[in-house]
């Protein structure tokens, strides 16, 4: 996913009700720059795609953002410079996972956030399948 898309990749955990852990970073080979974060790297669960993926997959919620109610409908997350500015994050949910676990890419630039999105959503089906 991190080739053909040219962003990096994260793998992230729901570590608590209020936050998650990025477990995983997989930068493209091909990129002339990417997006770079450190593994363990924990951030608010309401800020940033992975965790409004997550919030996305739970009922509705009183008073919760609109991009989550957003991302409920796409099936994916969006966000724009919530985790490091000028970064846009895409992000879904990995359906059957033990913990709440989401996919995602972190980009500079997003012309066509349905491609990039199903794109994530391809990767998170995949991980699913391999965890059953």
């Amino acid at each position: 996913m991190t080739d053909a898309t040219r962003a990096t990749a994260h793998l992230v955990v729901r570590e608590n009700d209020e936050q998650v852990r990025m477990l995983m970073i997989v930068e493209p080979r091909r990129a002339r720059m990417h997006v770079a974060f450190r593994p363990g790297q924990i951030d608010p669960i309401d800020r940033g795609s992975a965790g409004l993926a997550m919030l996305a997959a739970l009922p509705p919620e009183p008073g919760e953002r609109a991009e989550v109610g957003a991302a409920r409908r796409r099936g994916f997350a969006v966000s724009y410079g919530e985790i490091a500015p000028s970064v846009i994050g895409v992000s879904a949910v990995v359906p059957g996972a033990r913990t709440q676990t989401s996919v995602g890419l972190s980009l500079f630039e997003a012309p066509d956030e349905d491609e990039i999105g199903r794109a994530v959503l391809g990767a998170a089906e995949r991980l699913s399948s391999m965890l059953r």
